[in-house]
């Protein structure tokens, strides 16, 4: 982790990388740490509002004032090309500047990234973090044609491709640290699986694997959490099986410490952070933690005993019967300020309002984009509907133990589930790491 710091404070850009549940978060978190231990300033960003919420930060096209834009070429021809006076001032005070999930990120975005710190002379170091290998930029594919029209664009991987498609990206030199080690599970086959999996590589063998999961038993639905590829299926699924619960249903409301904020804003924080402003509950329903905490792990499973509506707090058994105290956590809308204290004009981190609202979800089902991150003990991956390249090998990938896995599908359509973007695989075997 020194390394990792001091190649940073040098000037070094590093792109920290690796498969599933090796660690990326919390080496991330470790390296801001150590910067803001040694008073220096960071800011944190992300493609997605709900990415940004997990880190503490900002979405890239809110803190960098890019409106909707989705490349330079675009920016160039608007008002909005020059960099704002008070950004520029805020990155001349910045020592580091993070990017979490870097495969969501696309080639025209890191260029927008990349001309913004040449406007504003920015010389410190980016750090980028992320898998190329799990999810990607998503665009329709009628989008990209109708934008490269206009535009006069040749080639469509210029703007929609991913961050390494960028000339940016040859600029930032990044160095790359690997991560290897994985943590989620100790099962040494599972983690070759994976491993092939993610790359793309499928035969008999793979295929004898998985097929074994597809012919295991449900035992009771309401003891899995179900993995499916799109919101519908898992909205309908939590529904079905909270109407199993014989007991009243309750309205978990979220609060707000936001006086003159307008209401709309608040609730556009909300969705787009995947916050939700209310939902059902019952006593005795199941529950996925959908954060870290002294506690809990971000995916493990729980029973809610009671709930003390007047003092915000839910009672949750885990495994084992061990009862946690669950309150409200807050989620914060950040951002960077310039303060002037005695005729000295320094950067400022402010909150500009907090939402609160318990850190879980129904267990009984969740998508496979809002599982990322997490690790879930006993599952069932819905394959029927998974499209996208590396889709299935983000749900594999959730599990802890393939003994508690079960697949639900065709698995006549196995081999069509494991593909890989072939830029994305070409760029770690460039790097020798794939």
């Amino acid at each position: 982790m020194d390394t990792y710091v001091a190649k940073l404070l040098s000037g070094q850009n590093l792109f920290i990388t690796g498969a599933a549940g090796v660690g990326k978060s919390y080496t991330t978190n470790a390296i801001v740490a150590a910067f803001e231990a040694k008073g220096k300033n960071v800011v944190k960003l992300a493609s997605t509002a709900m990415a940004a919420t997990h880190i503490g930060g900002q979405t890239l096209h809110s803190f960098l004032e890019l409106r909707l834009y989705k490349s330079a070429i675009e920016l160039a021809d608007t008002r909005h090309y020059r960099i704002p006076a008070k950004l520029k001032k805020i990155l001349k005070q910045t020592d580091l500047i993070v990017i979490d999930e870097i495969s969501m990120v696309s080639a025209g975005i890191l260029d927008l990234v990349s001309l913004r710190l040449l406007q504003a002379h920015y010389r410190k170091a980016v750090l980028v973090v992320g898998d190329f290998l799990q999810l990607s930029p998503v665009v329709r594919e009628s989008d990209k044609r109708d934008y490269c029209q206009q535009f006069s664009i040749e080639n469509p991987n210029e703007i929609f491709g991913y961050a390494f498609e960028s000339q940016s990206w040859k600029e930032f030199a990044f160095e790359t640290v690997l991560l290897t080690t994985v943590y989620r599970t100790k099962d040494s086959d599972f983690m070759l699986l994976l491993d092939d999996v993610r790359r793309g590589i499928f035969g008999a063998p793979h295929a004898n694997y998985l097929q074994a999961m597809y012919e295991k038993p449900i035992p009771d639905a309401m003891d899995f959490t179900f993995l499916f590829a799109t919101n519908d299926e898992a909205l309908r699924h939590n529904q079905t099986m909270l109407a199993r619960i014989d007991t009243p249903e309750e309205r978990l409301e979220a609060l707000y410490d936001a006086d003159a904020t307008p209401k709309a804003e608040i609730e556009k924080f909300c969705k787009e952070s995947k916050i939700p402003t209310q939902f059902i509950v019952k006593v005795g329903a199941d529950i996925l933690f959908t954060k870290n905490s002294r506690n809990f792990f971000n995916g493990e499973r729980g029973r809610i005993r009671s709930i003390d509506h007047e003092k915000g707090i839910v009672r949750v058994e885990k495994e084992g019967g061990i009862i946690v105290r669950v309150e409200r956590e807050r989620f914060e809308k950040r951002g960077y300020e310039l303060e002037t204290v005695d005729g000295v004009e320094s950067r400022v981190e402010r909150v500009y309002f907090g939402v609160m609202q318990f850190p879980f979800t129904l267990a009984y089902a969740i998508t496979i984009h809002k599982a990322q991150g997490m690790g879930i003990e006993d599952l069932v991956i819905d394959t029927h509907r998974i499209f996208a390249p590396s889709q299935f090998y983000v749900a594999l990938s959730r599990a802890i133990s393939p003994q508690r896995l079960i697949l639900q599908g065709d698995p006549a359509r196995l081999g069509r589930l494991v593909f890989v973007e072939k830029q994305a695989l070409a760029f770690y075997r460039a790097l020798g790491m794939a």
